[in-house]
C-alpha cells in the first residue's frame, strides 16, 4: 500500500510540474498578446494627440514663419506613420492603407514646400495642405471609433480565457492532489477506526474467552448428534429394507396363489380378484413408503434409459383396460403428433406418475364415467395429461393434497381409501426430472392432472416391438430346475408354477443345501433366493461358479426389490433378476430366455 501511494505521489508531482510549465507557456503567450493590444490601444489614442500637435505646429509656422517648426511637423508626421505601422502589426482587424501613407508623405512634402518657397500665403499649397490634413484627421477619427472598443473587448476576452485556464489548471492540480491525499485520508480514518475496533474487540475478547469452552462442548455435542443422526438414518434404511423384504415375502404367496386359483377356478373370480387387488394395493403402499423415505433422505436417484413412448403407453392402456371395464368407464388414449419415437428418460418413474394419475381418476370417477389420457411431444417436451369427470377437488384443498399422508378431507379417506402419498411423490418425481406438475379441478365436475417433462429424442419413427406375451397355461418346457428357497410357502408356490408349465424341480432349504444338491444332480436352471439361513443366495452362487464347470443360468428370485438391488446382484454374477411378488408372465419370459 505504501509503495502504491509513493508511485501515485511521484506521478502527481510530474503532472503538477507539467501543468505549471504549460501554464507558464500559456501565460507568456497571453501576456505578449495583451501587451501588443495595449500598445495598439495606446497608439490609437496617441494618433489624435500627435495629429493635433502637428496641426498646432503648422499654425504656429504659418503665423511666426519659423523654419524650426518644419522639423517638428516632420517628427509628428513620422510618429503618426509609426503608430499606424504598430497598429497594423499588432491588430489583425486593421490594415494600414497605402492611401493614408501617401497622404502623410504628401502633407509633409507640401509643408516643406511652403518653407522652401518662403511663401506662406500660397493659396494652392495651403489648399493641398488642408486637404491632406483633413483626410488624415478623418481617417484617424474613424479608426479610433472602430478599433478602440474592439481592442478593449479583445483585452477583456483574453483576460476571461486566461482566468478560465487558470481555474481549470487549479482544479486539475487539486484533483491530482486529492488522488494522492484521499487514500492517505482514508487510511488514516481506517486505521483510526481499526484501532478503535481493535480496542473494543480486545475488551470483548476477554469476555468471550469465558464462552469458548462452552462452544467447544457444544461442537462436540453437535458432532455426536450428527453421528447419531447418521446411525439413525442407517438403522432406518436397514429397517425399511427388511420391512420391504418381510412384506414382499408373504405378498408373494398371497398374489401368487391367488393367480393360480384364478386360473384353476375361473368361476370363483368374484372371491379371488379382491385378493389380487388387495395384494397389489398393499404392494403399492409399500413401494410408496419406500420411495418417500428415499426422497426425504436424499438418496433417491433418477436413472435414464431409452424407451419407446407409444409401445409403453399401449402397455399402460392394456393394463388398465380390465379395471376400466369393471366400472364400465370409457377410457381413451389420444396421441397428438408423432409418438413413435424413442426418448431418453426414466420411464419407470414416469410410469409411476402416470399410474398414480390414472389410478386416482379410476378411484374417483363413478361408473359409466370417462377418463382420457392425452399424450404429445413438442418443443423437446413430453406432455401427458389425465382428465376425468369424477368428483373433482375443492380449490382450498389443491395445496393440501400435495402434502404426504394428506387427502382433501377425512370423508374421502373413509369412502375411497388411500394413504395420500401418491400425488406428493408424483409431484416430487416430476420436479426431480426438471418438469412441470399441474392440477386443474372443478369440484363436482372432474379433474385434470398433467406433467411436462424435458426429454431428449434418441430415434424418430421407431417400429413397435411385438406385443407382450401373456401367461399361457398351455405353454410347456422340458427342463429340470433347482429351487433354492427357505420359505415353505414360496417353495410350494414356485413348485405349482413350474408344474403348470411342465418343469420338474428339486428344492433346497438354504444356500448350503443348494450347493450340495448341485453336486449330485444336473439342472438346466437355478432359481436362487437371496436371504436364506446358513448360506445366502449370493454366497451359494459364487461358490457354485467357483467350484463347478458348466454352470447353468442362476436367476435371483428375491424380495429385496429396492432401487439398486437388481444392479448389485447382476454385478455379483447372477444371470437375471426376478422380484417378489412373482409376476407369472415375467417368470415364464425369464425361463424362456435362459433355457438353452
Amino acid at each position: 500500500m505504501l509503495k502504491s501511494l509513493k508511485v501515485r505521489f511521484i506521478l502527481v508531482i510530474i503532472f503538477v510540474i507539467i501543468s505549471i510549465v504549460a501554464l507558464s507557456i500559456v501565460q507568456n503567450r497571453f501576456s505578449t498578446k495583451v501587451q501588443n493590444l495595449y500598445e495598439s490601444q495606446l497608439a490609437l489614442k496617441e494618433l489624435q494627440i500627435k495629429y493635433l500637435q502637428m496641426r498646432a505646429t503648422r499654425i504656429e509656422f504659418l503665423l511666426n514663419d519659423e523654419h524650426s517648426y518644419i522639423a517638428d511637423v516632420e517628427v509628428y508626421a513620422n510618429t503618426i506613420d509609426l503608430y499606424f505601422s504598430i497598429i497594423d502589426e499588432y491588430l489583425e482587424e486593421f490594415h494600414y492603407p497605402e492611401e493614408i501613407k501617401i497622404s502623410i508623405e504628401n502633407y509633409l512634402q507640401v509643408f516643406k514646400q511652403l518653407g522652401e518657397h518662403k511663401n506662406h500665403k500660397d493659396i494652392k499649397l495651403l489648399k493641398k495642405l488642408s486637404y491632406f490634413s483633413e483626410k488624415i484627421r478623418n481617417y484617424i477619427q474613424n479608426q479610433q471609433a472602430l478599433l478602440i472598443p474592439l481592442v478593449s473587448e479583445k483585452i477583456e476576452y483574453i483576460f476571461l480565457i486566461q482566468n478560465i485556464v487558470f481555474l481549470v489548471v487549479a482544479l486539475f492540480i487539486i484533483f491530482l492532489l486529492f488522488i494522492v491525499l484521499a487514500p492517505i485520508i482514508r487510511s488514516i480514518v481506517f486505521f483510526k477506526k481499526f484501532f478503535s475496533e481493535y480496542t473494543n474487540l480486545h475488551n470483548r475478547l476477554n469476555v468471550h474467552k469465558l464462552y469458548f469452552t462452552e462452544v467447544k462442548e457444544i461442537g462436540v455435542f453437535v458432532n455426536k448428534m450428527l453421528e447419531s443422526q447418521e446411525k439413525t438414518q442407517k438403522v432406518k434404511d436397514e429397517f425399511l429394507s427388511n420391512m420391504s423384504h418381510e412384506l414382499r415375502t408373504p405378498l408373494n404367496a398371497i398374489s401368487g396363489f391367488a393367480g393360480v386359483l384364478q386360473r384353476k377356478l375361473p368361476h370363483e373370480s368374484k372371491i379371488i380378484i379382491p385378493i389380487i387387488e388387495s395384494s397389489e394395493h398393499l404392494l403399492q403402499l409399500v413401494s410408496d413408503i419406500l420411495d418417500l423415505s428415499k426422497i426425504q433422505s436424499g438418496k433417491f436417484k433418477i436413472v435414464k434409459s431409452p424407451f419407446v413412448l407409444q409401445e409403453e403407453l399401449n402397455h399402460f392402456k392394456e393394463y388398465f383396460k380390465p379395471l376400466m371395464q369393471k366400472k364400465n368407464i370409457d377410457f381413451s388414449l389420444t396421441y397428438k403428433g408423432d409418438t413413435r419415437i424413442e426418448l431418453m428418460g426414466d420411464w419407470f418413474r414416469i410410469s409411476q406418475i402416470l399410474n398414480n394419475f390414472i389410478s386416482n381418476a379410476l378411484k374417483f370417477t363413478p361408473e359409466n364415467g370417462k377418463i382420457a389420457l392425452d399424450v404429445s411431444y413438442k418443443n423437446s417436451k413430453l406432455i401427458m395429461s389425465v382428465k376425468d369427470n369424477g368428483i373433482g377437488i375443492k380449490k382450498e384443498s389443491l395445496e393440501k393434497i400435495m402434502i404426504p399422508f394428506e387427502q382433501s378431507n377425512d370423508d374421502i379417506s373413509k369412502e375411497y381409501g388411500g394413504t395420500g402419498l401418491g400425488l406428493s411423490i408424483a409431484k416430487t418425481l416430476t420436479e426431480m426430472m426438471d418438469g412441470d406438475f399441474k392440477i386443474e379441478s372443478d369440484f363436482g365436475k372432474g379433474s385434470t392432472f398433467s406433467i411436462s417433462l424435458p426429454l431428449q429424442v434418441m430415434h424418430m419413427e421407431v417400429t413397435a416391438s411385438k406385443e407382450e406375451k401373456k401367461f399361457d397355461e398351455n405353454i410347456s418346457f422340458t427342463a429340470h430346475v433347482l429351487i433354492a428357497e427357505d420359505n415353505k410357502t414360496n417353495q410350494l408356490l414356485l413348485g405349482m408354477l413350474l408344474d403348470d408349465i411342465g418343469i420338474t424341480f428339486d428344492v433346497a432349504d438354504d444356500g448350503a443345501i443348494a450347493v450340495e444338491k448341485f453336486k449330485e444332480g444336473k439342472y438346466d436352471l437355478i432359481l436362487m433366493d437371496e436371504n436364506m439361513p446358513n448360506m445366502d443366495g449370493s454366497e451359494a452362487m459364487l461358490m457354485i461358479r467357483k467350484y463347478f464347470k458348466n454352470v447353468p443360468p442362476i436367476i435371483a428370485v428375491t424380495a429385496n426389490a429396492m432401487k439398486g438391488d437388481r444392479e448389485r446382484l447382476l454385478e455379483m454374477g447372477m444371470d437375471d433378476f426376478l422380484s417378489k411378488p412373482i409376476d407369472n408372465n415375467l417368470l415364464i419370459e425369464i425361463i424362456r430366455n435362459n433355457l438353452k
